[in-house]
């Protein structure tokens, strides 16, 4: 008996799991392979935590962000690629986005307002571990 109720759980789990990505706007396929190879390219050896690809609504841009730690800690730094669909309908790197203080903290979404992209993060307050930030922080990138 116990063991269904996990089941029952884990499914429930994964249910919400796969509906919440979906609401977020992620997309899987050409996008999704593009920011990973991107990544294991400029980034070699870092273990990725998370790689979500967002587009816009018309589906020309894609921005790929991937979570991760440098070290193996619990800190999460973030990468953020801007990707533009090919008439191949594969996606090419155009940009890394880099603000000027870095991006750091777990990405929460990215959206599209007109020509940019703005991704929200949990980022550390003074007094947060570095596992569990409680601030909010967004950034702001204009797409080519």
């Amino acid at each position: 008996m116990q063991i269904l109720r996990l089941l029952a759980l884990a499914l429930l789990m994964l249910t919400f799991s796969l509906t919440a990505s979906h609401a977020a706007g992620e997309t899987a396929g050409p996008a999704q392979q593009a920011a990973e190879r991107w990544f294991a390219k400029t980034h070699r050896g870092v273990d990725t935590h998370r790689v979500q690809v967002f587009s816009d609504k018309n589906g020309q841009y894609a921005v790929g962000v991937v979570d991760y730690s440098p070290q193996g800690g619990h800190a999460l730094l973030c990468a953020v690629g801007v990707f533009r669909k090919e008439s191949t309908g594969s996606y090419a790197f155009v940009k890394e986005a880099k603000p000027s203080d870095g991006i750091y903290g777990e990405t929460e979404n990215v959206t599209f307002k007109g020509n940019t992209a703005v991704v929200s993060a949990k980022v550390r307050k003074p007094g947060d571990p570095n596992c569990c930030p409680t601030g909010k922080k967004t950034w702001k990138f204009t797409l080519p």
